[in-house]
């Protein structure tokens, strides 16, 4: 009964000074995480299986009752104690069934656009709108590359679909140019985050500099001229932000790249026309 007691002692009381310590701009504090069978006692599923939609429910309902009570107490992305919980919620491999070839590519198409409803729970729960620099900050830019990845993938099965004559899939083809817009809105949610570089430790500024390099260089195919115009209007406003480094370079580097692109789709619909 004591230990019971002790451990929900443990689960529930996060002092006030940590919220008005990090409020005031101070350093983050030290891992104020639970371990994991703290989690698991309050309901979470086990991190070291695959989760789908209903282990996501159960782990949204069970943190977001923890955070009401203990702000500081979510899994951080680094952390000894909760890390491999921070790191099943943010992980593709919940998007396995996509490999699955006994799943009609329409069934894949269905389930897998759930998950963008999972990448803006995730930024719900980690994102305190009172709060301009955020005690999360970390664990919010793993979030917004789950969500990259979980946009890459539609695209990818966007265009298997695109390509496939079953009468299922035809009728899905109609949503491709959304499936584009998706991808776009979520790279520029990226962008509005790498302008905020006073809120982001380097490190994590440059990991998402990189993977939206590498992002767009990989998917430049699937690229409007229309988003193409957007995104090289954000990256010049973060361009102008910056010193010279890495940061800079992949961007002005995209900025050549997409230029490209909208020349080439204008030359396109010339042609056309």
């Amino acid at each position: 009964m004591v230990k019971q007691y002790s451990r929900q002692i443990a689960v529930w009381f996060v002092p006030i000074s940590l919220l008005l310590l990090y409020s005031c701009g101070k350093p983050k504090p030290a891992d104020t995480s639970l371990s994991l069978d703290n989690y698991l006692d309050l309901g979470l599923p086990d991190p070291e299986n695959v989760w789908g939609f209903d282990q996501f429910n159960q782990a949204f309902s069970t943190l977001t009752r923890l955070k009401i009570d203990s702000p500081f107490a979510l899994p951080l992305k680094t952390s000894a104690r909760s890390g491999m919980i921070y790191d099943r919620m943010v992980s593709i491999d919940n998007l396995s069934f996509l490999q699955d070839t006994s799943i009609s590519l329409s069934t894949k198409a269905h389930t897998v656009k759930n998950f963008l409803r999972v990448y803006s729970d995730l930024m719900n729960l980690y994102t305190n709108v009172l709060m301009e620099k955020q005690y999360y900050h970390r664990e919010i830019i793993g979030v917004h590359l789950f969500g990259l990845e979980v946009s890459e993938k539609m695209l990818t099965l966007a265009d298997r679909i695109n390509q496939s004559n079953s009468p299922e899939d035809v009728a899905l083809q109609s949503g491709y140019a959304s499936i584009q817009g998706i991808y776009y809105s979520v790279l520029q949610n990226l962008l509005e985050a790498q302008k905020n570089t006073e809120l982001y430790m380097p490190e994590d500024l440059e990991l998402l500099s990189d993977r939206i390099k590498s992002s767009i260089t990989t998917n430049q195919g699937f690229i409007g001229k229309e988003s193409a115009e957007g995104m090289v209007l954000a990256m010049k406003e973060i361009t102008e932000l910056l010193p010279s480094g890495q940061i800079k370079g992949n961007y002005e580097q995209l900025i050549v790249l997409l230029e490209k692109i909208e020349n080439n789709k204008s030359k396109a619909e010339s042609f056309v026309n």
